[in-house]
């Protein structure tokens, strides 16, 4: 007996998912779907396809059905203090929980600070970000660089590249704040 109601209960589900998945989609549903899916080959018109300099040196944008991310260039390697898993930044990062479908950049800048201002925000950052306080070392840095991303949503990314006195960079991302466990070291890639 319960195994013919489960047989029942996996043949109903089997043919609701067919019915389903064999619908006939109408314009409506063309438009919904095509939000969650992002043609690479045919980026909307608006869409970031590169990273202003110097970031472009160890970061870049690329292209996924899932949206847009910001990776490291060829010849970096970007990963986590203490771990060896590579950050990747995706373009929904900043978008609310609630937004459904594939994200992509409408802007890329790059701010550089120097001297009192890039102190300031070693001080900072120091202060707010305890991963970033244990990696950057004490000496602040004579410069940093802010790369600043917009979403197709308006929401705003800002990745805050510092210099490492071990070689590299510290990646520090933000979005309505610094998100501590996002911080990254961006480093060169032996050879």
């Amino acid at each position: 007996m319960l195994r013919d109601l489960a047989c029942a209960a996996l043949a109903a589900g089997a043919l609701a998912a067919g019915g389903l998945a064999g619908a006939h989609q109408g314009e409506d549903d063309h438009e919904e779907a095509a939000g969650r899916m992002l043609d690479c080959g045919r980026l909307p018109a608006e869409a970031a396809i590169s990273v202003p300099q110097p970031v472009a040196q160890w970061a870049r944008i690329v292209c996924r059905e899932t949206g847009q991310l910001l990776v490291p260039s060829p010849g970096w390697q970007w990963r986590y203090p203490a771990s060896f898993t590579t950050p990747v930044i995706v373009s929904a990062t900043a978008a609310s929980p609630d937004a459904a479908g594939a994200r992509y950049f409408t802007a890329v800048d790059v701010a550089a600070s120097d001297g009192a201002a890039a102190a300031r925000l070693h001080s900072e950052l120091s202060r707010d970000v305890a991963v970033y306080a244990l990696n950057a070392g004490a000496d602040a840095p004579d410069a940093a660089y802010t790369l600043v991303a917009s979403n197709d949503l308006g929401d705003e990314l800002r990745i805050h590249f510092v210099p490492r006195g071990a070689g590299g960079f510290l990646g520090v991302v933000c979005a309505s704040s610094c998100i501590p466990e996002s911080t990254f070291i961006a480093h060169r890639t032996g050879g």
